[in-house]
């Protein structure tokens, strides 16, 4: 499901069929969604998710105590710094 944050004329995000609509850093994007997914998941593969997911559940738990140190600077998420 798409959004319309400002009307008909404002950003969108979400999908409407195989279109995605989406912004990063203010920029509006529009893409297709990908007609197969090429994923054999291997060994490795599994093994590198995990430590992502390990990782991204520490830091979403150290967040706060991040954002203290930081108090001038704007939360910014893990996906838009990559």
């Amino acid at each position: 499901m798409a959004k319309l944050k400002d009307g008909i004329f404002g950003p969108a995000s979400g999908s409407i069929g195989n279109v995605i609509i989406s912004s990063r850093n203010g920029v509006p994007y529009i893409r297709s969604k990908p007609a197969k997914v090429h994923n054999p998941r291997t060994p490795k593969q599994l093994a590198a998710r995990e430590k992502l997911t390990l990782l991204n559940r520490i830091l979403c738990k150290l967040k706060p105590i991040i954002a203290m140190g930081f108090p001038d600077r704007p939360a910014v998420s893990v996906a838009q710094l990559i």
